[in-house]
């Protein structure tokens, strides 16, 4: 009898050299068993678009569609953002700076001139500064006149006189203009801005100092005389006159009558330290101020100035003040019109 409680061998081992010999009928390289492994787990190979399982490739279209879309809303910020940009500058820097809350600038009493134009010269005749000309004015006095300020009133002229000879070339002759000139015969008052040559004795009217006025006007021999006027959106009244004589040097003797008198409506008018900046090249200048104030500025200010054979008197009056700068500009914009 067999005993079946005895221990039982192993098998014995295969031989190394027989293993390694032994070779699987088919054999899956490893790339390949990786594509179809990862194809049974759902998982493209790397590389291996047909590999990929239907629900990826569903996804990946996804992102490709929510990519583009991401981009479109992108562009389109930026494009809004580029067109309001674009806007607000348009916005600041179409209307003036003065109209921007913020940028507007304070108003310092100064009046907005219209851009300034010279009369035409005649033909042949030189511009006061030429060497030729002597410091002579050959254009039509009326042209030289400052231009009204923008909101300003106009007061009506008074009935003007026949239009005076222009100033011969070469020494000038001494003597008052014609009165039998015709006023056909020089530029109508329309092509003046509306204002008319003057009596040079009509604004010695109601002046303090008439009589010595009106001997000057003889002795210097004003040839022509224009004026115009206006009272500006701030009350204050502006008095231009122009006077014409034959030389530079009986412009400045008329000069000096002028600065010492006291313009018709006006009384106590004192010499004032304002400043004028001489770089415009005003031959003479005599400034005048009232001792009458209000809110700290004179009531009246007045400039007397010659350029060439050009006298010019400026009376500026407000019950309220003069303003500072508002004068200065007068002064300096009518001085910059002869030169």
């Amino acid at each position: 009898m067999t005993d079946t409680t005895a221990p039982v061998p192993p098998a014995p081992e295969p031989a190394a050299e027989a293993l390694a010999t032994e070779t699987p009928a088919t054999e899956t390289p490893a790339t390949e068993m990786t594509v179809v492994e990862a194809s049974v787990a759902g998982t493209p190979a790397p590389g291996d678009a047909w590999g990929r399982a239907p629900e990826l490739l569903e996804s990946a279209g996804v992102d490709r569609r929510r990519s583009r879309a991401t981009l479109l809303r992108w562009g389109a910020a930026a494009l809004v953002l580029l067109l309001s940009g674009t806007g607000a500058a348009l916005a600041v820097a179409a209307p003036d700076r003065t109209d921007i809350p913020g940028l507007a600038t304070p108003n310092d009493g100064r009046y907005a001139f219209p851009p300034l134009t010279l009369p035409p010269l005649p033909s042949g005749k030189p511009a006061p500064d030429d060497a030729a000309s002597y410091g002579r004015h050959f254009a039509d006095l009326r042209g030289l006149l400052l231009p009204l300020p923008e909101g300003a009133v106009p007061e009506r002229p008074a009935a003007g006189v026949p239009a005076p000879a222009a100033p011969a070339s070469g020494t000038p002759a001494s003597g008052a203009p014609s009165a039998g000139t015709s006023a056909s015969s020089a530029p109508s008052a329309g092509a003046a801005g509306g204002v008319s040559f003057v009596a040079c004795a009509d604004y010695t009217a109601g002046n303090a100092a008439k009589a010595r006025l009106d001997a000057g006007m003889t002795e210097f021999a004003c040839r022509a005389a224009t004026r115009r006027t206006w009272t500006a959106a701030d009350g204050t009244r502006t008095d231009i006159w122009l006077f014409r004589f034959g030389s530079r040097g009986e412009a400045s003797g008329m000069l000096a009558e002028l600065g010492s008198s006291q313009p018709a409506g006006v009384s106590g008018l004192g010499f004032s330290d304002v400043e004028v900046d001489p770089s415009l090249g005003v031959a003479t200048l005599s400034v005048r101020a009232s001792e009458e104030k209000a809110k700290g500025q004179p009531t009246a200010r007045a400039a007397f100035l010659a350029q060439g054979d050009v006298a010019v008197s400026i009376v500026m009056t407000n019950p309220a003040g003069v303003p500072l700068q508002a004068y200065r500009q007068v002064t300096l914009l009518q001085s910059q019109m002869l030169l």
